[in-house]
C-alpha cells in the first residue's frame, strides 16, 4: 500500500462528499473501488496521521464510527497549492 497515495485519494473523496464530510464506511468502499486494498484499522490511522499530521481532516469518532470532513489545508494539498511531506502531490494534468 502506497500511503502517500491512499491519503491523496482520501482527500479526493472526502472533496467529492457534500459538505466536505463522510464516514468511514464511505470511504473505505471509495478507497477499495480505486484499488486500494485497506483495511478498516488501517483507514483509521491514515485519517489520525492526516489529522495530527497534516492537518488536512478533521477527524472525530461517533459511536465508534469514524467521521471525516476536509480541511482547507487538506483542499490546498489536493489542488498541489500546498506541499505536505507523507501525501503524493497531484500529477500533472491531473485534478486531484
Amino acid at each position: 500500500m502506497n500511503r502517500g497515495d491512499v491519503r491523496f485519494h482520501i482527500l479526493k473523496i472526502l472533496r467529492e462528499q457534500p459538505n466536505y464530510t463522510t464516514n468511514q464506511e464511505v470511504l473505505l468502499a471509495a478507497l477499495r473501488n480505486a484499488g486500494h486494498a485497506i483495511n478498516r484499522d488501517q483507514l483509521k490511522i491514515e485519517l489520525a496521521w492526516l489529522s495530527a499530521n497534516a492537518n488536512a481532516v478533521l477527524d472525530t469518532a461517533c459511536q465508534g464510527v469514524h467521521i471525516a470532513t476536509l480541511t482547507m489545508e487538506g483542499l490546498e494539498a489536493l489542488e498541489g497549492t500546498r506541499a505536505i511531506p507523507g501525501i503524493r502531490r497531484p500529477l500533472p494534468g491531473e485534478t486531484g
